[in-house]
């Protein structure tokens, strides 16, 4: 890509892949430890929450 156009790009792309990742590596796994936390217990709860960071991570 010349040079000329890429000062012009818009930095919307970079925000909602940044956005992904939180959603991702944050949201998630909070959402799903609240809502296993009751049925499974802590340690589960917690072991269940780090699938999405993992699945992510090695999908990249």
């Amino acid at each position: 890509m010349p040079a000329d156009m890429t000062a012009n790009r818009s930095p919307l792309p970079k925000l909602g892949a940044f956005a992904l990742d939180l959603a991702v590596n944050i949201g998630a796994p909070v959402v799903i430890y609240h809502g296993a936390l009751p049925h499974w217990g802590m340690t589960r709860a917690l072991v269940a929450s780090t699938v999405p960071p993992l699945v992510w991570g090695s999908a990249a």
